[in-house]
């Protein structure tokens, strides 16, 4: 499939996807819709080359990040820091305690380089699939093992998505407290539903102007420094421009903004669902599934037991749980999804921090589980 064909397929689809939900609101909500088609489309042979839909879901991010943060609350989300970073915590501690636990269960039928996947799952579930990668370069693991770790994190981590994208996630409210909302907390934004022809031109120009300068700097960085640690300082670059021209309060009443964001997370939901190749996933092996849906539910599940001692809230910890296992990009749909668009910004910080310290924990995780395997 050549490039140009390729493009229209990753970005055309989210478009008609956001029109048709704009006209039939009781359809599903077009992240749901594109993911589950990325996911199909995936598996169905198609000729979709992997290193284009990754370019295009990075470009997605780039410009995402940005366009939703351009109405950010910034004393808002200064306020939920010191919850944030307790739910971080608690969900790290749980990862972390899960992947090195669970290690004596699966070794044996993963083989001896089962010390090296402890440490990967455990970063890629505090920091994400970068984290995985990164891992497993530092511990130099067979490539094959590797291929067969990323395959069946990107189908458990796919479902796990859907599950926090649909009205299922509210769950949570059964074990954990709700928000603590205080008056004038909320920020004010475009609704879903306004229509498109009542927003000025100029919004949207103005929109997409600074959002592609500030993805244009992220991607500068990017190639200018390499490797895992450009990606990580170009989200951090994005975000922290983002963030510096929402205090402008032109910038905050840009109402393409919004709508625009919404329709890149869209374009990178259908990019990373094409990613998940289920026959890779059938290679790798019974046991190495299982492993895998054991270290990303059981963390979760120890992370709500954990938040729930602690007093956190239902939104701040799905909302940190999810900045752990996914990029920063999946964090705003989740958060539109449970009604508080206001996390948006802490959840992407969570996220970010996340990236930074997951190659620690994970490394960390790996040699603990390497003692107490005895390998």
């Amino acid at each position: 499939m050549s490039y140009a064909l390729h493009a229209a397929l990753i970005l055309g689809l989210p478009l008609a996807a956001v029109l048709l939900a704009r006209r039939a609101p009781r359809l599903p909500s077009p992240v749901i819709t594109c993911y589950v088609l990325g996911l199909v489309l995936g598996n169905l042979g198609l000729p979709l080359e992997r290193e284009p839909t990754l370019t295009l879901a990075g470009v997605a991010v780039l410009l995402a990040i940005p366009l939703l943060l351009f109405s950010a609350d910034l004393l808002g989300a200064l306020r939920l820091a010191r919850r944030t970073l307790i739910s971080s915590a608690l969900c790290c501690l749980s990862v972390a305690l899960v992947a090195l636990v669970s290690a004596p269960l699966f070794a044996p039928a993963v083989g001896p380089e089962a010390w090296k996947v402890a440490g990967m799952l455990a970063g890629t579930y505090t920091g994400s699939l970068p984290n995985l990668i990164a891992i497993a370069g530092a511990l130099s693991v067979d490539p094959a093992l590797q291929t067969q770790v990323v395959a069946a994190d990107l189908v458990a981590a796919g479902v796990y998505g859907l599950f926090l994208l649909s009205p299922g996630v509210r769950v949570f409210a059964w074990l954990l407290p709700p928000f603590p909302r205080q008056a004038g907390a909320e920020r004010a934004e475009a609704p879903a539903t306004e229509p498109v022809t009542s927003i000025p031109a100029r919004d949207w120009g103005a929109s997409l102007g600074l959002a592609l300068g500030v993805a244009l700097l992220g991607a500068a960085v990017t190639l200018a420094v390499p490797s895992e640690l450009g990606n990580v300082l170009a989200v951090l670059l994005v975000t922290t421009l983002a963030v510096v021209l929402s205090l402008a309060p032109r910038v905050r009443r840009l109402r393409a903004s919004p709508l625009l964001g919404d329709y890149f997370l869209v374009v990178f939901c259908l990019a990373f669902g094409c990613l998940a190749d289920l026959r890779q996933l059938y290679a790798s092996g019974l046991a190495l599934c299982a492993w895998t849906g054991c270290v990303l539910l059981g963390g979760v599940l120890g992370h709500a037991l954990l938040a729930r001692l602690a007093g956190v809230d239902r939104d701040t910890c799905v909302i940190t749980h999810t900045a752990a296992i996914y990029s920063p990009a999946f964090v705003p749909p989740v958060a539109r999804n449970l009604g508080n668009p206001e996390l948006v910004l802490a959840g992407i910080s969570a996220a970010l921090i996340g990236i930074a310290g997951g190659n620690y924990l994970g490394l960390a995780v790996a040699y603990a589980a390497r003692w107490l395997l005895g390998a």
